[in-house]
């Protein structure tokens, strides 16, 4: 029976009987992954319900601000605790982040303005040594002689280099200060989705047909057409066919492969062979190409190089790299943001904010989707066993 359950069943039916049994301490790891937005908003709800202490690990930005009051942001070798839920949390660490950034700023040019001078103060002793040597005098030039000997007897040449030696010292301190308040760059700060847009009238175009997705169900098509900017959204409870309808699209494209990025819900093993075969055959440029991609959004390339099973956020990285080797027109998305952390979410929606092509995005990221698209796609319940899709 549990085998048949989906995935918000089975955790709906887990987050029931841990509240059933009041305990102290609730630990929920990932609690809206797979979820639709009405199973995610009775997950929400009956969480909101305990009165004990919560520990959640989530990437959902929507779930984590509703039911948060203090969240800790994690980090390679760091970690920070902010009071107040996750927006407000990262509105700081962007404040604190400007802050550290501007002292060291500060820091470095300091350094500079020291190091210039202490090259400054350098060449003068320097000058200063040539005059104080008697090498190039005439052996019968007694007053000048004379003068070099006053001066090192009276200390006056060594007055300059212990005042160089000091700076010296201030100069490598400083320079040690700089590199201790260095502010590391986020790695997942830097990559678009470098498309065209087709120059034809219509991208794609659906008549009007039905798309059985099993146990006598099926899904009511209308005639759709999707134009080379549009941005859509397919919303839905699970199970009434978002994928299936996003599959369809990418089956019966007219437009080359070359110019679609279609990245599934989830990455089988023939899928991950097809990837795999993939990079094989990339030169060594498009292999250097595709892990800066990678790199860019957050994972340690290195250790990806000798991983023989990528996590599942790993491979789907991997696609979205591979994609963006071509020079797409239309991105195909379907939970795009599963199995990813949020730098590397916030990366990926940047770059799809700046895309020119066209966009179809499957998600139960409210504020992913939202930001993203300007089209939906809705698919309601139209009988028992029978789905439609309303354009809005």
């Amino acid at each position: 029976r549990w085998n048949t359950l989906s995935h918000g069943e089975r955790k709906r039916f887990q987050i029931g009987i841990a509240l059933w049994k009041d305990p102290d301490i609730l630990i929920l790891d990932e609690p809206a992954n797979h979820l639709d937005l009405p199973t995610k908003q009775k997950i929400l709800n009956a969480v909101l319900t305990y009165n004990g202490i919560g520990i959640v690990v989530s990437h959902d930005r929507d779930f984590l601000d509703k039911l948060c009051s203090a969240c800790v942001f994690m980090k390679a070798n760091s970690f920070s605790y902010r009071v107040g839920n996750f927006s407000r949390g990262l509105e700081q660490e962007k404040i604190e982040d400007k802050n550290l950034e501007r002292e060291y700023l500060n820091s470095r040019e300091e350094y500079y303005r020291l190091k210039a001078n202490t090259s400054m103060l350098r060449e003068k002793e320097n000058s200063r040594t040539n005059l104080l040597s008697k090498k190039n005098l005439s052996k019968n030039d007694h007053d000048k002689k004379g003068k070099i000997d006053l001066a090192r007897l009276t200390g006056k040449d060594k007055n300059g280099m212990r005042k160089l030696k000091v700076l010296e010292r201030r100069v490598e301190n400083k320079k040690q200060e700089v590199e201790n308040k260095y502010v590391k760059r986020n790695v997942s700060s830097g990559f678009q989705f470098h498309g065209e847009i087709l120059l034809q009238d219509k991208l794609i175009q659906l008549s009007e047909s039905n798309i059985l997705l099993g146990q006598n169900r099926y899904l009511e098509i209308p005639d759709l057409f999707v134009l080379p900017k549009d941005k859509i959204r397919i919303v839905g409870e699970n199970g009434t066919g978002k994928s299936s309808l996003l599959k369809k699209i990418f089956q019966d494209l007219t437009i080359g492969s070359d110019k679609v990025i279609y990245l599934p819900q989830e990455i089988d093993f023939l899928e991950w062979q097809s990837i795999d075969r993939q990079m094989k055959n990339l030169s060594k440029v498009e292999l250097g190409e595709l892990f800066s991609i990678v790199h860019r959004l957050g994972s340690d390339v290195e250790k990806l190089l000798y991983s023989n099973s990528p996590s599942p956020g790993e491979k789907r990285k991997l696609l979205i790299g591979l994609g963006l080797l071509k020079s797409p027109s239309l991105l195909l998305l379907d939970e795009p943001t599963n199995h990813l952390d949020m730098p590397s979410i916030e990366c990926i929606e940047k770059a799809i904010s700046e895309f020119s092509g066209c966009v179809i995005i499957i998600s139960h990221d409210q504020r992913f989707v939202n930001n993203l698209t300007n089209i939906e796609w809705r698919i309601t319940k139209q009988k028992e066993k029978s789905f439609l899709i309303e354009c809005k």
